[in-house]
């Protein structure tokens, strides 16, 4: 089962920054607190990612 996103908890939660279904309080684009969270997790998803294809490529490079 796929983990869900920080965005999507629950369909009855609302931001109560803005009231938007879209997100938590704790991820509101309309806040700077919100904005610096939603930069460190696409960071951190970004480093992961990169990390994932540098371990592909070294396997590959290996060969058998």
């Amino acid at each position: 089962m796929k983990k869900p996103s920080p965005f999507q908890f629950t369909r009855g939660r609302r931001c109560s920054y803005c009231g938007s279904r879209t997100h938590i309080v704790q991820f509101c684009p309309k806040t700077h607190a919100g904005m610096v969270r939603i930069e460190q997790r696409a960071a951190m998803l970004r480093q992961k990612k990169e990390m994932e294809v540098r371990g592909n490529t070294a396997a590959e490079t290996k060969g058998p």
